[in-house]
Parts: C-alpha cells; sequence; structure tokens
C-alpha cells in the first residue's frame, strides 16, 4: 500500500480522515436528534429516560471511536469495527421488523413526527426510507470495517 505508514509517522492517511469524520458526524447526529427525546425503534416508540440512554450511546460510542482513532489506539479500531457490525445488525432488524408489522411500523413513525412535516406516513415512505437506510448503512459500515482492519499497522503504535 502507498499510503500504509510505520507506527512512528503521526502524518494520517486522507482514509483514516474520512473515517474519523463519520464518527465525528455519528455522534454529532445522535446530538441533535436526541433534542426530539423520541424516535422509532422495532416499530415502538421509545422516549424519556428510555431515549435518553438510547441516544447517550449513539453518542458516546462514536465519539470514544473517534478519539481513540484520533489517538491511533488499536482497541478503537476494535470498538469501531463492533460498533459498526452492530449498527448494521439493527438496521436490518429494523427493516425485517418492519416488514412483518408494517402497520404498526407506520404508526410508530407517524406518532413520532413532528408537526413541521407535511408529507403523510405511508407503508410506501417508510419502506423506502428503511430501505435506503439498510442500503446506506451496509455499505458505509463494510467501507469502515474493511478499512479499519487494513490499517491495522497505523495504528499499532
Amino acid at each position: 500500500m502507498d499510503n500504509e505508514l510505520p507506527p512512528d509517522n503521526p502524518k494520517r492517511p486522507i482514509g483514516m480522515s474520512i473515517v474519523l469524520g463519520w464518527f465525528a458526524y455519528s455522534a454529532l447526529y445522535a446530538v441533535v436528534k436526541s433534542i426530539d427525546l423520541n424516535t422509532v425503534l422495532f416499530a415502538t416508540v421509545i422516549s424519556g429516560a428510555t431515549a435518553l440512554v438510547y441516544f447517550f450511546f449513539q453518542f458516546a460510542v462514536p465519539a470514544t471511536c473517534f478519539w481513540a482513532l484520533l489517538r491511533r489506539r488499536l482497541w478503537g479500531a476494535y470498538l469501531a469495527i463492533i460498533w459498526q457490525a452492530l449498527t448494521v445488525a439493527v438496521v436490518l432488524a429494523n427493516y425485517f421488523w418492519f416488514l412483518q408489522y408494517p402497520a404498526e411500523t407506520v404508526q410508530a413513525f407517524t406518532d413520532v413526527r413532528t408537526s413541521h412535516y407535511e408529507v403523510p406516513v405511508t407503508v410506501g415512505l417508510v419502506h423506502g426510507v428503511l430501505a435506503f437506510s439498510v442500503a446506506f448503512t451496509v455499505i458505509v459500515s463494510a467501507l469502515v470495517i474493511v478499512y479499519l482492519l487494513r490499517k491495522r499497522a497505523y495504528l499499532q503504535r
């Protein structure tokens, strides 16, 4: 690899900067999303203290991955890989749950939407959003996992 660096070289590969950006975005997105303190998981609206704990983990794990990868800690790569795999599992489970219970899922999304949305929540809309979410999550997670596995030498300082 031409961008493979010896462990003592502080220069960060561009791919690692992109991965760091992804984890920074993920952590900040959790903070922004937590403002409503409600979300849908497995056709169930979670809110209040449960949502607070959910969003805390949605923030804390990517933020920890960001910090550890920034500091070139190998355990950060393993945490990031586990987190990405878990994210894929949850997104897939949520999608298959929707396929099993479409009406309940649509109702849950209708319950959490805020008044500024004009578009009615339909089975087709939820299906499209969840299918895109699955595809996007699987692709991004696979890229992050493969990249981090290939950059272990950079992270071992």
